[in-house]
Parts: structure tokens; sequence; C-alpha cells
């Protein structure tokens, strides 16, 4: 039998308490679902389904000697019910659990202690998670800014450097610096926005060369990790630098396309220019910044593929989620 018959555990409200946060609620039926053992949970005032207006009128009636859960089995699904009111007053609302068989006096009494206090203490986390992330935010932006201080100082640098080769390695690293400020700059997990900027600022960079970037986004990309979004972005900054520099020499113009192809479970960027291929004369983009990029995306569970003969498509392949054996060797 499947551990969710009716579905994932989810909330069934069809009305809400003023001035309780609907999304706690669901957060509150799903904690139950888990904490009880439950097939399917819910919490809400008024239910169409004839089995929970019958617990939710045994409870207003005063059916639960003084808090406690009640119990009825429902003929109709073949499932046992259990439901406790929300807070002392019936009236706030109802917190119920379903499943095939009975529940013991261990999971009744975790449904009671978390339909007494369980709203209290869901407002306390979301209390405490709303100043976790405005901390979280204050030193992102701090940190950007530090970011954006070490690459302008490289820049900087970089403009009175005698040898060319410290030169161009002095910009290298001041425009991974800059990614770094667009990747923590960027809404959380948006991949989308963050290639955005990305492709913005390399078109700024080849300035009147005649050479175009563009982006290409197919499907909605989900939100993903912050860490991998920071490294795909790192990885298209390089690859399509490295066509800005090496496929158009002794070209006035070209085009640099940069894609996005997302599903829910997959991501693909490629990279693709109209210059020079890597196996002809001026075409050949090897060196640092190629293992840059295999680097950092096998780093991530990523694949990285490098055009075949006469190409000049560059393709990345991530999950978007990360398995369980990923998380742990992270």
């Amino acid at each position: 039998m499947s551990p969710h018959p009716h579905g994932p555990p989810s909330a069934s409200s069809l009305e809400i308490s003023a001035g309780i946060d609907e999304a706690g609620w669901g957060d509150l039926s799903r904690f139950a679902a888990r904490l009880c053992d439950a097939d399917a949970s819910g919490a809400g005032r008024v239910f169409a389904r004839p089995a929970l207006a019958r617990l939710a009128g045994r409870i207003a009636r005063g059916g639960t000697r003084g808090g406690e859960s009640v119990m009825i089995h429902d003929v109709a699904s073949d499932t046992h019910i259990a439901a406790a009111a929300l807070g002392r007053d019936p009236a706030v609302g109802l917190l119920w659990v379903e499943r095939r068989g009975r529940f013991d006096r261990g999971a009744l009494a975790r449904l009671r202690w978390l339909a007494a206090g369980g709203l209290d203490l869901f407002h306390v986390l979301d209390a405490e998670r709303e100043q976790a992330e405005l901390l979280l935010r204050e030193n992102r932006h701090r940190f950007a800014n530090d970011l954006h201080l070490v690459g302008s100082l490289l820049s900087h640098q970089a403009r009175f450097a005698d040898d060319p080769g410290a030169r161009d390695a002095l910009a290298n690293v001041a425009a991974r610096v800059m990614t770094l400020v667009r990747a923590r700059q960027m809404p959380d997990g948006d991949l989308a926005a963050g290639l955005r900027a990305c492709v913005v600022a390399l078109t700024a960079q080849v300035g009147g060369r005649g050479i175009t970037v563009g982006l290409r986004v197919e499907g909605e990309c989900p939100p993903i990790e912050e860490r991998r979004a920071t490294v795909l972005l790192i990885a298209v900054n390089e690859l399509a630098t490295n066509a800005i520099k090496h496929a158009f020499i002794g070209r006035g113009d070209g085009r640099v396309e940069v894609t996005l192809s997302a599903t829910a479970n997959h991501i693909r960027l490629t990279v693709e220019d109209d210059g020079a291929s890597l196996d002809t004369p001026g075409g050949g983009r090897v060196g640092s910044g190629l293992d840059l990029v295999r680097r950092l995306i096998a780093g991530v569970r990523g694949e990285f593929a490098v055009p075949p003969a006469r190409s000049k498509c560059f393709t990345i392949d991530m999950p978007v989620a990360l398995t369980t054996h990923d998380r742990r060797d992270r």
C-alpha cells in the first residue's frame, strides 16, 4: 500500500480563521501527518466532506472532554480520522489526520499536543526564519559589496600592468570576481535572472567590436541551490568570454548565444558562437578557462561537453535537485 493513498499530506481547509497565516496551517497539517504517521492531513474550520463535518460538530458540541482528540471510522473511505481543536476554542479550527488503520494512544496524544500549541510554535518559527533571512540578506549584500571592491581594484591594477600576460591574468580574475558579485545579487535560486545580468555585463565588455551576446530561455527554470547557480553563472561567463576573445580574431562582428533549457528536473545550458570552431586556426579555445569550467561543473554533479569537430556549441547538463548521496558527499 502506498504510504499516502490519498495523495501527499496537505492542508484541506475551506475557510481559514482570521489572523492565522494560511501557509502556517499547511505546515502544521503536514507536520501532524509525519508526527502521527498519517496518510493524509489538514486544518480548517468548515469542511464539505461529511466525515470531517461530523468530527467538527462533535468537537464544537464539547465531545472532546477538555481538549482530547476524537477519532471516528469513515465508512465511505474505510479510513480512521482523528481530530483535535486548534487552541482552546473549537471555533478557531480543527486539525485532523487520516490513515487506513486506527491511531494508537501515542499518535492521539501527539495530535492533541500539536493542536494545542502548534500554531504558537509555528508563529515563533516563522519569526525566527524571517529574522534569519533578514540577516542572511544583509550579509550577502555586504559580501557582494566587498567582492565588488576587490574586482574594481583588480581591474584598476590590470590597466596599469606593464606585462601583457599579467594584465590579461588580472583582467580575467577581475571578471570572475564580478561574476560572483552578480551571482550574489540575483534573486534566490533564479538562474535565469542571473544569466540575464551576466549577458548584460558581457555585452558591455565587448564594447564597439560588433559582437553581440544573446540569451534564450526555453521552459520555466525552477529555483536551484545558490551555490550551484553561482557555479553555472561562472561557467557561462568563462565560455562566453573565451568565445569573445578567441572566436572572432580578424573579424569585425559575430554573435555568442547562451541558451537555458529547463524542465522541473533538468537544466541544460549551451554556449554557442558563429566564429571559428575549435579545430580551425584562431579558434583554439583551450587553457585555464575550459579547465576551470570542467572542474566547477564536475563539483556540482553536472556534465560538461566540449563541441565535436567543426562545432562551436558547449553544453552543460545538470539535474535540478541533488540526490541524498550527492548531499552526503558535499
